[in-house]
């Protein structure tokens, strides 16, 4: 038999009997045994299992073999058929059909997963030592956490898993810690006689420091607060933390009166013992004799390493579109156009703290004579857009396709066309709808249009012109709300569908604008002489802030928790800067002068400004 080994003198049986549970499956053992590592050393190897007609196998669900088997006899695999993917997954891993293994999980990256799956599929592909598959699945879920806590599967979490869930630093909330807070006490009240008793755990997750106080004093309302006293004077003790009212004098109150009895051990980092310890360790109740009515002691160093919890930081990087020399030219043809050398390639390129890496092709952008000339990249969660251009000026050979990069997928795919062409517009996404503002479009005409795309209807709308023409335009969103810069500031108002001309807020000297980003608190803004200023938009009294001069100009910038980044080329120097909002400070990343024409052409081109923003990394 081709792939079993038979001895001379020695009759195998060529089929054997696989028994999972209740159900039996015939099978042939080469079949088996052409398909799997597995089956191939139990037939070939000294195991008992080489002559036995009955093997039983275990962990595995009846259904799952069954439809291994099926696949492997067929050129196509249909995991549509399949009743449970990840019950067929954890089988192809444990009986090695490696080839059915690596299809099924093609199938779940590109098919299957959503909002409900991420987490088990994280969960499970970790207890399979699936990497990439865990890498993928744990970067949707923590990335859309806002979703992910509101889905079935979450309420069905063991309590190591959620804990581990929601300690985790890189979770991207959009309503702050206290929706982390709720997603603890929705997973406990789903069964609430099981899990009450970790109330006092999940409140090792919140990180209170970033918590306003009216939020942390909404917390008392939850019945699984209420319902564990300890729980309620922790809060309560780091309310009057918060709020400075707490007695720091009082002997009781002083941590390091706790004997060691009832100490927290030292030297572990989490705020918060196993639960078990928790409970012995808070024996004691808020005082309430007639010298102290303050809280014990356990309760305040509690309470203190609590809010002593650094912020969640979300892992991104600062990343930019810029064109790569390569060191072999080639030529490209475009059906119009005569045959051109290629010198660069369009890439996105990745800060890393050290250099900056290109990590993503843009080779949707690439196809024609050259790169095309003022289009436009941005960023909407983890997808990247490639918006418009021109391939070579004044040919008519335009760029209309839009296509999108999916950051975890890695794969690119067609989204839409543009209703007609434009090269150096302007592009931003709010709240899943994508505007395309101003530029230049046939006959060299300077435009005025804008229309918007909507990712969930894939369709157009032609909003209100731009007061102005404007092209090259920087601008940022606010609060929903686009802000142009041109000779003056203009704001689309998504509350009234219209532009305005802020008239009462001017840049000193009349600066032009290189670069726009905002935290949704304040807007920041890069003149073209270099020179940084941030203003706090409202009716009336703007202040213009001076903060400081970076080295060279920059229309490539963005801003990265909490720091501004800066990509600028100038005559023969490259620099990338940083302005640290906290610290007020200017530092150089990176410098590159280049000596002659030669260093010139393998240098990094930052001229363009084609798109930068920031991106998760997580793994």
């Amino acid at each position: 038999m081709e792939g079993i080994e038979v001895p001379e003198g020695i009759e195998v049986p060529t089929e054997v009997t696989l028994i999972v549970k209740e159900s039996q499956f015939l099978c042939d053992r080469k079949l088996l045994a052409d398909h799997s590592p597995y089956f191939h050393a139990m037939f070939n190897n000294d195991f008992k299992e080489k002559h036995e007609k009955l093997v039983n196998l275990q962990g595995i669900e009846p259904e799952a073999l069954e439809f291994i088997m099926n696949a492997i006899r067929q050129t196509e695999i249909d995991f549509t058929k399949s009743k449970n993917i990840l019950d067929v997954l954890e089988a192809t891993c444990m009986l090695q059909f490696d080839h059915v293994q690596k299809e099924c999980i093609k199938f779940i990256i590109f098919s299957w997963l959503d909002k409900e799956t991420w987490l088990p599929t994280s969960n499970l592909a970790d207890k399979l030592g699936l990497t990439e598959l865990k890498q993928k699945t744990k970067t949707l879920a923590l990335w859309n956490f806002s979703k992910v806590r509101k889905t079935e599967q979450f309420l069905y979490l063991t309590s190591e898993e959620v804990i581990e869930f929601l300690s985790d630093d890189r979770l991207r909330t959009t309503e702050g810690e206290f929706e982390i807070f709720e997603a603890g006490v929705n997973w406990i009240e789903h069964s609430p006689e099981d899990r009450l008793f970790y109330s006092i755990p999940l409140l090792s997750v919140v990180r209170f420091k970033e918590m306003e106080s009216f939020d942390i004093r909404n917390m008392l309302h939850f019945s699984s607060v209420k319902d564990t006293p300890q729980a309620e004077l922790i809060i309560q003790c780091i309310l009057e933390m918060k709020d400075g009212i707490l007695n720091q004098n009082c002997e009781s109150c002083n941590p390091s009166n706790i004997d060691d009895r009832d100490s927290i051990e030292s030297g572990k980092s989490s705020p918060l013992p196993a639960a078990g310890i928790f409970f012995k360790s808070l024996k004691r109740k808020r005082r309430t004799t007639s010298h102290c009515t303050c809280f014990d002691p356990t309760t305040v160093k509690t309470a203190q390493d609590l809010l002593a919890r650094e912020p969640r930081c979300l892992p991104l990087f600062p990343c930019v579109a810029a064109s790569l020399p390569f060191s072999t030219h080639t030529t490209a043809k475009s059906p119009r156009m005569k045959l051109r050398e290629k010198t660069k390639w369009p890439y996105m390129f990745r800060w890393n703290g050290e250099q900056l890496v290109p990590f993503i092709y843009l080779s949707k952008i690439d196809e024609g004579p050259a790169e095309a000339m003022g289009y436009k990249v941005v960023v909407q969660d983890l997808k990247l857009y490639v918006i418009g251009g021109e391939y070579m000026m004044g040919q008519g050979d335009w760029n209309t396709s839009i296509w999108f990069y999916d950051t975890w997928r890695e794969v690119w795919q067609f989204e839409t066309s543009l209703p007609f062409p434009r090269r150096h517009h302007s592009a931003v996404c709010v709240n899943n709808e994508l505007y395309v503002i101003g530029g230049v479009g046939r006959h060299r005409v300077m435009l005025d249009s804008v229309t918007k795309y909507s990712l969930e209807t894939k369709s157009w709308e032609t909003c209100s012109p731009l007061p102005i023409h404007l092209y090259s335009a920087a601008c940022c969103v606010y609060k929903d709300d686009i802000y142009m810069f041109g000779s003056q500031l203009y704001c689309y108002r998504q509350s009234i569908a219209n532009w305005e001309i802020l008239s009462n807020i001017s840049l000193p000297d009349n600066m032009s604008v290189g670069a726009a980003m905002t935290d949704n608190e304040t807007i920041y803004v890069i003149g073209i002489n270099a020179k940084l200023y941030s203003f706090i938009p409202q009716p009336k009294d703007v202040e213009i802030k001076f903060l400081g001069q970076f080295k060279i100009a920059a229309t490539n910038a963005c801003l990265v928790n909490d720091a501004i980044y800066s990509f600028a080329e100038e005559d023969d120097m490259q620099v990338v800067e940083q302005y640290h909002l906290k610290r007020k400070t200017f530092t150089t990343l990176w410098y590159n002068k280049i000596e002659d024409e030669e260093e010139t052409q393998a240098s990094v081109c930052l001229k363009q400004a084609v798109g930068c923003f920031p991106l998760p990394k997580y793994y």
